[in-house]
């Protein structure tokens, strides 16, 4: 903001934002609530109560989505404002669903190939993720398409920009994120749905797990490609 990386370093520079701009209002209160969740999940009461692990979650989410108050959302005031801010804050919860749903779900497949079986509450997880991931796709496409309307406005600024060139890059990625969620969804969990009972369904479990880290690491490619995008400007601005 101050044009010069010495201004990172300016405690006078550093405080006009965090007082004077929404942009700093905002990320002093988020800087609060991070630490208030790092402290929640570091204690071990309340991992073991389920109504404070619901609160738990519901931080996080506010955490996360509180992201859509600053960046480009901003560009637009009033309804269109809303509008933007409420659809990035969606697109920002069923990324964080897909991706942090990604973690514990490797976890899982982790511990059936260690014990070399898959029970029924194993398949049952799987499920659950799996329809978890058909309204987080539905949401990032519905808010996708919103976002893209408010940033890129029309064809040529999305293939003539270096915006909207990383948008494509990005939307790239996603497709095969999408490819490797419906190969689990479609083929490797029914087949280990229908591994008899006491086999050791090794090779599903393996594909599985190598399917599940590379949508992690294509998730976390998407981040970076999305990092670099809210360097630039907006194609709609024609840059």
């Amino acid at each position: 903001m101050s044009g010069t990386l010495a201004g990172a370093l300016d405690a006078e520079a550093i405080w006009s934002v965090l007082r004077e701009t929404g942009f700093g209002r905002l990320w002093v209160a988020r800087i609060v609530l991070m630490l208030v969740v790092v402290a929640m999940a570091w204690s071990d009461a309340f991992l073991l109560r389920r109504r404070l692990l619901i609160l738990l979650a519901a931080l996080a989410a506010i955490l996360l989505s509180s992201l859509a108050g600053v960046g480009h959302t901003q560009i637009h005031e009033g309804a269109l404002g809303i509008v933007h801010v409420t659809a990035d804050a969606v697109h920002l919860l069923a990324t964080g669903a897909w991706l942090g749903g990604l973690l514990p779900l490797g976890v899982v497949v982790a511990s059936c190939r260690m014990r070399q079986s898959a029970n029924d509450s194993t398949i049952a997880v799987l499920s659950r993720f799996s329809g978890m991931g058909y309204c987080a796709v539905a949401a990032l496409l519905a808010s996708g398409l919103i976002n893209g309307w408010f940033l890129i406005g029309s064809f040529s600024a999305l293939i003539g920009t270096n915006y909207g060139e990383l948008l494509l890059m990005k939307l790239g990625v996603f497709g095969l994120m999408l490819c490797l969620a419906a190969s689990n969804r479609f083929w490797l969990v029914p087949a280990l749905a229908k591994a008899p009972a006491g086999s050791r369904p090794d090779l599903v479990l393996a594909r599985l797990r190598r399917n599940i880290v590379a949508e992690q690491i294509l998730g976390a490619l998407v981040i970076g490609i999305v990092s670099v995008l809210g360097t630039l400007s907006p194609a709609v601005q024609g840059s």
